[in-house]
């Protein structure tokens, strides 16, 4: 067998020949997903090419560079990936994550004026950019230089000499994020190191991108580190050594962007600070500092989410609500969890005296971007297909409501589970799907259903709050936070059981599991 294949179709097991099957129905395919993912060479895209010219001009001549990012995962660490790599070089380089609350998203023309006031020549931005006329505008006024790097979506060019996006480059890195655009930029001028493609591929988790072209690699060659030699930044932030990128974006991502989101709390510039030293002193106690904010952060989205839930109206197309009292760093993770739950596009506000910053999420096949675009009175705007941040006038608030009442929205069906036989969940099947690995926007592991399983017996944990279900084959089903009309559920009432297969390891003994995310019962 080839180096470069994981596994054959042959040696799949039947549990991975039906996922694999669901995912890539045409089998002639199926190598293209079993194959090592392997880095494309860097890009040689004209907006690249110039853009390196332009950093290795300013390397040359020992000019100043300012990195310019943005306060979610995607856009702290490809300002720490650029950072990093510039002053590698011999460039003095700064660098600056706005405050979300206090300055909101994207470039403004204030830190352009600073950074021109510090000798600033040369400014590059990360995950940002491509809407910032005023910012732009000014430093042109200023006679500096702007490399904008970015992966948004864009109707026209921003104003900028040097302008870097996944749409002006070859076709395998069409879905980069904003860091790997950033690290691409490194790659062609032969600056990158393993550490950069490493946060790369952390950033590409977190922005959940489509796993597809250089983006699947960057995945897998970082995760592959991480096997290897685990970097302690991201081993502090998962506490432990993550195998896959479920695990990244549960025990990692979530963390990085908290100090972005609680931004009067914490200062995202320091998880910069954090990706940026070697000193393992103060990796710890940094890490320690993002772990506390972090479960301030969780405790704050839990309650918004029940809040949230309790206010859905059924039949509205697009789930839009407000509360004063919302934290803005906060709406996008509760929108996010409740259009999971609900299948329908959300958008939370928090209400301020001016007015509203809101936060949109919607499922596959539903692009905000497009659902947004008839409406024309948005103080700022900018996102992707599946999430968008907006601010509004108090003013116009209920004309965009009546505006949401009237747009059509795709119908948005979330895709029915795997059926399969609880014979198929061993340990060496699970742990094979490996070998399909990473799965994501676009290659989703889908949820498995047990139809009709012979349950021995069930064990309520933590008083009632979890249940392990336990099947006649040994076969265990996890249930995290059981809604209370399942609390009284007796074996012989359950007629299928949903969820995702995981491995569990006890006192050095493995056993398949399964995580439920549904229980069916003979009512239903």
């Amino acid at each position: 067998m080839s180096e470069s294949v994981r596994v054959t179709p042959e040696m799949l097991l039947p549990l991975a020949c039906k996922i694999l099957g669901r995912l890539e129905p045409d089998q002639s395919r199926w190598m293209t997903w079993l194959e090592t993912p392997e880095l494309h060479s860097p890009s040689q895209a004209d907006a690249v090419v110039q853009a390196a010219a332009r950093l290795k001009q300013a390397a040359a001549s020992h000019e100043k560079v300012i990195v310019a990012g943005d306060y979610d995962a995607d856009g702290i660490l490809g300002t720490a990936i650029l950072t990093g790599a510039l002053r590698r070089q011999g460039i003095e380089t700064g660098f600056y994550i706005p405050d979300r609350i206090r300055e909101g998203y994207g470039l403004q023309e204030k830190t352009v004026r600073l950074a021109h006031e510090k000798g600033y020549s040369l400014l590059v931005t990360v995950d940002n950019g491509v809407r910032a006329e005023e910012a732009l505008a000014c430093a042109a006024d200023l006679g500096m230089d702007v490399i904008v790097t970015d992966h948004h979506q864009f109707e026209t060019p921003p104003q900028a000499a040097w302008f870097v996006h996944p749409a002006l480059m070859e076709p395998e890195f069409s879905t980069l994020c904003g860091a790997a655009v950033a690290c691409e930029l490194l790659r062609h001028a032969g600056w990158a190191t393993d550490y950069e493609l490493l946060l790369a591929g952390l950033a590409s988790v977190g922005d959940q991108m489509a796993v597809t072209g250089q983006t699947r690699a960057l995945i897998f060659q970082a995760l592959e580190q991480l096997k290897t030699d685990c970097d302690p930044h991201v081993r502090l932030l998962a506490q432990g050594i993550p195998e896959n990128e479920t695990d990244l974006s549960f025990q990692v991502i979530p963390k990085i962007n908290a100090l972005g989101r609680l931004s009067d709390l914490a200062n995202a510039n320091n998880a910069v600070r954090f990706f940026l030293t070697d000193d393992f002193r103060q990796i710890s106690s940094l890490a320690q500092g993002i772990c506390q904010i972090n479960d301030r952060r969780r405790e704050m989205s839990g309650r918004m989410v029940q809040e949230a839930q309790s206010r859905v109206r059924p039949g509205s197309t697009v789930i839009f609500l407000e509360d004063p009292t919302w934290h803005e760093g906060i709406i996008g993770l509760a929108a996010g969890s409740l259009c999971e739950t609900t299948g329908r596009p959300v958008i939370l506000a928090a209400r301020g005296q001016s007015g509203l910053k809101c936060s949109m999420r919607s499922p596959e096949g539903v692009d905000c971007m497009d659902l947004l675009k008839g409406f024309d009175r948005f103080v700022t705007l900018g996102g992707h297909s599946r999430a968008a941040g907006f601010s509004l006038d108090l003013k116009d608030r209920d004309d965009f409501e009546a505006y949401l009442k009237t747009v059509t929205v795709p119908h948005a069906q979330k895709a029915d589970p795997l059926d399969v036989k609880a014979a198929d969940l061993t340990v060496p099947a699970i742990r094979q799907l490996d070998a399909l690995r990473p799965f994501g926007t676009g290659f989703e592991l889908p949820e498995l259903r047990i139809q009709d399983p012979a349950v021995a017996f069930v064990r309520d944990l933590s008083a009632g709050r979890h249940r392990r279900y336990v099947l006649e084959n040994g076969l265990e089903a996890m249930r995290f936070n059981q809604p209370d009309s399942e609390k009284t559920l007796s074996p012989n009432q359950i007629r299928w059981l949903t969820g995702k297969p995981s491995v569990n390891v006890w006192m050095q003994t493995a056993r398949p599991q399964l995580i439920l995310s549904a229980v069916g019962t003979s009512q239903e």
